[in-house]
């Protein structure tokens, strides 16, 4: 009878044994499973936010290296800026206008070959640059170029009645540059305009990890600036 019960002592003090074993390797595995998850959710934000960068960057640039090279066939007497441009104005000037010498057909630069205008250019029409609400999706904004032909001339004059022109967000001649942007401001100095641009992007609506609520964490933020000077 002792022996049976010292047994059983035993037997059920190394189940009771084995048992906290179980427990303990739970707790270290589950653990180790939080440090992977961990690890993994903060190299999966890195490579997101990586990319959303790296795809902002390339927006922002392919944007100011257009608007620089073609201000630069401009002249400084067609230039125009909501608000003058006024880089103290309480509310970002939205929209550049400024004439082209530029043939739309042929993209050739145009000059007049008159012995009384010989090596002028011969401006084809108005470029503006401007940003509008998306038509369809009304949180977003984009750029839009658009071109307004005019009567070829030498002589350097403003589009009249441009508000007529900065709303357009469809036709012929009215292209969307850059698609769900923030903000964009032209300020005018001289003969050359400073062009601030924002791009912004919430990755957390689409991300596969969580950030923390009201946190800034997944909120990327692109700004850029790049001034065009008018050469012509």
């Amino acid at each position: 009878m002792y022996t049976f019960i010292k047994k059983y002592v035993r037997k059920s003090k190394e189940e009771g044994f084995t048992v906290l074993e179980l427990i303990i390797s739970c707790i270290v595995f589950s653990f180790f499973l939080f440090a992977v998850y961990a690890t993994l959710d903060i190299g999966f934000k890195s490579w997101q936010m990586g990319e959303t960068k790296s795809d902002l960057h390339q927006k922002a640039e392919i944007l100011l290296n257009r608007i620089i090279k073609e201000f630069s066939y401009t002249n400084s007497i067609s230039l125009q800026i909501e608000n003058g441009g006024d880089p103290n104005s309480t509310v970002s000037n939205t929209y550049l206008c400024f004439q082209t010498p530029v043939n739309k057909n042929n993209n050739t630069f145009e000059k007049d070959t008159s012995p009384t205008g010989f090596g002028c250019p011969v401006w084809q029409g108005y470029i503006l640059y401007y940003m509008r609400t998306d038509p369809e999706n009304v949180k977003k904004k984009n750029i839009y170029r658009r071109f307004v032909e005019a009567t070829p001339s030498i002589q350097p004059a403003i589009l009249t009645s441009i508000t007529n022109y900065i709303n357009a967000t469809g036709g012929e001649n009215v292209r969307t540059v850059v698609k769900d942007i923030y903000d964009i401001d032209f300020d005018r100095k001289g003969d050359m305009v400073i062009i601030n641009i924002s791009f912004q992007r919430d990755i957390r609506k689409n991300a596969m990890v969580a950030f923390s609520p009201g946190s800034n964490k997944g909120i990327e933020i692109i700004n850029m600036k790049a001034t065009a000077k008018a050469r012509n």
